[in-house]
């Protein structure tokens, strides 16, 4: 049986409120991961859900928990047995995406990081001040990013640097796992299950796109990589990410 108190209480209910959408209508539960094609996805499922509706999506809004034609778990009952069968019973669809771990922590430090007043930026930037460094915003390296993410449990625990199987709960409720790298293939699956389409129009939502994918060798040295192979172990094991021991290997994986 899933245990739903169990993840409220160490998640906190009001970010698990934030981390599951669900549609009544179409019986379905999206599990997000911040960094993880969130918007992009969100802004499909809010566009299908209100189609006939004749609305119009606002993008300033997509990450407001009250905002959008979808149901919250609190909306429901975090005790009730309604959101219970919700999370486990096979009548009901239940997905998250999921993004390499290297590219993603890259993508938090390209943009949260570098979005002044954000709540990386400003934990980040407080631990720098307490090791007694500059706590201006954006002086960080990226080796100094990670160092900080890894060490201080308050910055790793923030949703876009933390591991996903901690903010989707996939080791614990049974879910189909998609991936960004094969975003538009695994939405077109998706549309065509839940909508009976046979294509999902996704384009590019994101307000913050960052190309992480494409500069991870730019950005990642050989303590870096083995940062990121420590803090998102699980992660390469149950989404089935190659975790790559070396910068000689990661430099031939990428050519």
């Amino acid at each position: 049986m899933v245990d739903i108190r169990g993840i409220v209480e160490r998640i906190g209910a009001q970010r698990f409120d934030r981390a599951v959408i669900i549609s009544l209508k179409h019986k379905f539960v999206y599990f997000r991961v911040p960094k993880a094609a969130n918007s992009s996805v969100k802004h499909y499922i809010y566009t299908q859900e209100t189609i006939f509706d004749g609305k119009t999506i606002k993008d300033s809004l997509i990450h407001d928990v009250h905002y959008g034609p979808v149901v919250r778990p609190s909306m429901i009952g975090l005790d009730s047995d309604m959101l219970t069968e919700i999370m486990t019973s096979p009548d009901w669809y239940r997905f998250t995406v999921v993004r390499n771990p290297y590219s993603r922590i890259l993508s938090a430090y390209l943009d949260r990081y570098h979005q002044n007043g954000s709540d990386l930026n400003k934990a980040v930037n407080a631990v720098r001040v307490k090791d007694g460094e500059d706590g201006v915003a954006n002086l960080a390296v990226f080796s100094e990013f990670v160092r900080i993410v890894e060490r201080d449990e308050r910055v790793g625990r923030d949703m876009h640097v933390v591991a996903q199987h901690c903010e989707n709960f996939a080791s614990e409720i049974a879910m189909d796992i998609l991936r960004q790298e094969t975003l538009q293939a695994d939405m077109d699956q998706f549309a065509k299950r839940i909508y009976g389409k046979d294509r999902a129009d996704i384009g590019e939502k994101s307000p913050s796109k960052t190309s992480a994918s494409d500069k991870v060798l730019k950005y990642f040295d050989e303590e870096t990589l083995a940062a990121a192979n420590r803090m998102y172990a699980r992660d390469f094991d149950l989404f089935e990410y190659p975790l790559i021991p070396n910068l000689a290997d990661l430099k031939a994986t990428a050519a």
